[in-house]
């Protein structure tokens, strides 16, 4: 729990370093600033993932993703990638990019069916699993 803790520590002084209008949003062009500079096809492929992931994590279309669905979007970026590719120079990056890991792969233990998708039902039924606890913004 404290790795988790400390891990979304660092990704919400990441978060607040790419709002750069300060309106607790990140639209596509504030991330896309941050992100590390790159060259050739390096820079292509990261922007790639990042614009598929980006719009997959956007879940309400508004073009712009919060705190949470940068959360989701860091997970995603760890799956393939890296979290520094997301962020850059962070002072966490290797205990976001091990949170990550280690989510998913304890999600995988409660995924049975391998839906690969986390309804309201299947993440308190995690959380009860893995913290022994729901948090009171899920009930």
């Amino acid at each position: 729990w404290k790795m988790l803790e400390s891990a979304f520590s660092v990704m919400e002084e990441d978060f607040q370093r790419f709002d750069v209008s300060g309106d607790g949003v990140i639209d596509y062009a504030e991330l896309t600033n941050g992100v590390p500079q790159h060259h050739g096809l390096d820079k292509l492929d990261i922007l790639a993932r990042l614009e598929y992931k980006f719009n997959k994590v956007d879940t309400d279309g508004s073009k712009s993703v919060n705190f949470f669905e940068f959360c989701y979007l860091a997970l995603m970026m760890t799956q393939d990638g890296s979290y520094v590719d997301l962020v850059g120079h962070t002072t966490g990056g290797a205990l976001v990019y091990k949170a990550c890991l280690s989510l998913t792969s304890r999600f995988r233990q409660v995924d049975e069916q391998r839906i690969q998708k986390l309804d309201l039902g299947r993440l308190e039924h995690y959380c009860k699993i893995q913290f022994k606890a729901v948090p009171e913004q899920l009930s």
